[in-house]
C-alpha cells in the first residue's frame, strides 16, 4: 500500500510537471499567436492607408483631368480661366459683379480664340460661397443652364451678363462655367 501511495505521488508529480510543461507550451503558443495577430493588424492598417492614398491620388488625378473642362473664376481676381470644349478652348473672365434683387448680376467676357463664329453656346454655370480657405462650398452651390443668343465671333471677347440668384456680391465666392457645347459654327468670309 505504501508503494501505491508513493507511486501515486510520483505519478502526480510527473503529471504536474507534464501539466506545467503543457501550460508553458500553451503560453508560448498564445504569445506567438498574439504577436502574429498584432503583425497582421499592422499589415491591415498599412494596406488601408495605402488604399486610402491610392483613392486620394485617383480623385486628385480625376480633378486635374476634369479641370480643363471648366473655367473657375473668383471675384476680385483680374485673371482669366480657360475651359475646353469640343471645338477647342474658350477664355472666360469675370469682369463685374453688382447687386441685383436677391442675388448678383455678373458680366462675363467669353473669348473665342478660333477663327470661326460659334453659335448658340450652351453651358452650365455654377456659383456659390467659399469657406475660410477659399474652397468652394459645392454642396450649397447654385446652378443653371445658359444658352447665348449672340454668336461668339472668332478672335474676340464677348460680354455676357448673367443673373445669379440667391447670393449677393459680398457672399459670392466663385463662378464656374462647365459643360460647354455649341449649336453650330459659322466660317468668317474674307
Amino acid at each position: 500500500m505504501k508503494m501505491n501511495v508513493l507511486g501515486l505521488c510520483a505519478l502526480c508529480v510527473l503529471a504536474s510537471c507534464d501539466s506545467g510543461q503543457q501550460v508553458a507550451s500553451l503560453e508560448k503558443k498564445l504569445n506567438d499567436t498574439q504577436a502574429q495577430l498584432s503583425a497582421l493588424q499592422s499589415s491591415i492598417e498599412a494596406l488601408k492607408k495605402d488604399i486610402h492614398e491610392v483613392k486620394d491620388k485617383q480623385a486628385s488625378d480625376e480633378l486635374v483631368q476634369e479641370k480643363d473642362w471648366f473655367a473657375y473664376l473668383t471675384p476680385g481676381s483680374n485673371g482669366y480661366s480657360v475651359t475646353r470644349f469640343d471645338l477647342g478652348f474658350l477664355i472666360v473672365r469675370l469682369v463685374s459683379i453688382k447687386p441685383y434683387a436677391h442675388g448678383s448680376k455678373v458680366t462675363l467676357e467669353i473669348g473665342n480664340p478660333s477663327s470661326v463664329a460659334i453659335n448658340r453656346l450652351n453651358a452650365t454655370v455654377d456659383w456659390g460661397k467659399v469657406d475660410d480657405k477659399g474652397v468652394p462650398l459645392n454642396e450649397h452651390a447654385k446652378s443653371k443652364e445658359v444658352t447665348l443668343k449672340q454668336s461668339l465671333q472668332g478672335g474676340y471677347m464677348t460680354k455676357v451678363p448673367l443673373i445669379l440668384e440667391g447670393i449677393p456680391p459680398k457672399e459670392l465666392g466663385f463662378v464656374r462655367v462647365k459643360q460647354v457645347s455649341h449649336g453650330g459654327i459659322r466660317f468668317l468670309r474674307k
